[in-house]
């Protein structure tokens, strides 16, 4: 009975020290990108919001959030994405409100309008730019600061 648990134990430990180097391994994919790839977006804000697990790969990911319903995409996971589509991807992840013209229409260029209006965008909010992986992570970060003070 001992033996069993302990093995159990060891067991647990082994896979939750991979599931934790594999999310190290991909943070660190994200922070080197100097153009965040749709796939590394998708996973990074889908995770965050709890709607897929960090053992998705990021290419899942964006398949993920296509079949959301959310947008019609023709880009696949390998391309980058501009800050516009980052911006919509989190807003209906984490039900951000928008404000009069992103209500009327809800699109990636109105995404970064209210996201920079509300300060989570410190640099150029210009919708149709790239940004890099560090970027990205310090935008889901004051993002998820945010939500937090709530």
């Amino acid at each position: 009975m001992k033996k069993t648990i302990i093995k159990t134990v060891l067991a647990g430990l082994f896979i939750s020290s991979i599931a934790v180097a594999q999310s190290n391994e991909v943070i660190d994919k994200i922070l080197n990108q100097k153009a965040i790839t749709c796939g590394y977006a998708a996973y990074l804000i889908l995770n965050a919001g709890g709607i897929i697990s960090e053992d998705t790969s990021p290419d899942s990911a964006w398949e993920r959030w296509l079949n959301m319903g959310y947008v019609k995409s023709n880009k696949k996971a390998q391309d980058p994405i501009s800050l516009g589509e980052f911006s919509f991807l989190i807003t209906k992840t984490f039900d951000i409100p928008g404000g009069m013209m992103y209500s009327l229409f809800p699109s990636p260029r109105y995404a970064a309008r209210e996201l920079a209006y509300l300060g989570y965008i410190a640099e150029n909010p210009g919708p149709y730019r790239n940004l890099s992986g560090k970027e990205a992570i310090s935008i889901l970060g004051r993002i998820l600061r945010g939500q937090e003070d709530e």
